[in-house]
């Protein structure tokens, strides 16, 4: 164990070392978090005991190793990309290869299975990868929008109030429903199939009607998309 503003320390579970780094504040309570990168941090009250603190992370050994399983599944197996022309983009789960050529207007077209970039200057590496985000972005918002409005009438009626739609870029989920009752979905599911973004949208508005993933959740979800695990296992296999 060091000592100082941030302690590192290991504990034990299931026959492997977690280690994880403390932070002390003036706070009443202890809270664990995985972090994306997978890094344990526990945020501890100053007074607390360290190896009280220890034990406490083995006990939530399990929950701690699922979620680091998770945050390696969610490490990308692409390269990142360099945005050459001929290089392969997704888009709504399929590939394109990247065509690059000088236009008068700054725009991107899709033309059989290339994406092509109209540039002033297509020799600007940088200014391809804005262009192709500011592209995938505003495809995203209109995709999203459009399939939210279809996916939400059976909880229109139930008297549900139409959630906002946010788009970010997520690291650990593809969407969220907070709440305010906002819709946050991920700018990276654009690359996936429509019936994978469906899929996302339908799991979130679930949560209108159940705030966990208890039994009733479940049961809701398989109600409406009677195949949403084939769709999940899909999207995972596309873009993990």
């Amino acid at each position: 164990m060091t000592t100082g503003a941030e302690e590192q320390g290991r504990a034990a579970w299931a026959g492997r070392s977690i280690a994880f780094r403390v932070v002390r504040s003036d706070r009443a309570s202890l809270s664990i978090t995985v972090e994306p990168s997978g890094a344990v941090t526990v945020r501890a009250p100053r007074e607390a005991d360290f190896d009280q603190i220890v034990e406490r992370v083995s006990r939530r050994g399990g929950w701690i190793s699922y979620h680091q399983a998770q945050s390696e599944r969610w490490q990308p197996r692409m390269p990142p990309r360099t945005f050459e022309a001929g290089e392969t983009h997704l888009y709504l789960g399929r590939q394109y290869r990247l065509t690059v050529e000088q236009g008068l207007r700054q725009q991107v077209r899709v033309s059989g299975d290339r994406l092509i970039l109209s540039m002033h200057r297509p020799s600007n590496v940088d200014g391809r990868r804005i262009l192709l985000a500011d592209w995938y972005l505003a495809q995203a918002r209109s995709a999203y929008a459009s399939r939210l409005n279809v996916l939400f009438r059976p909880f229109a009626a139930k008297d549900h109030k139409h959630p906002r739609l946010i788009i970010r870029k997520l690291t650990h989920r593809w969407g969220s429903l907070t709440p305010a009752g906002n819709m946050l979905l991920s700018r990276e599911l654009i690359r996936a199939p429509r019936s994978c973004i469906d899929y996302v949208i339908v799991h979130e508005l679930c949560h209108l009607d159940h705030a966990n993933h208890g039994e009733g959740f479940w049961l809701l979800l398989s109600r409406l998309m009677p195949d949403f695990e084939r769709r999940k296992a899909r999207l995972e296999r596309v873009l993990l």
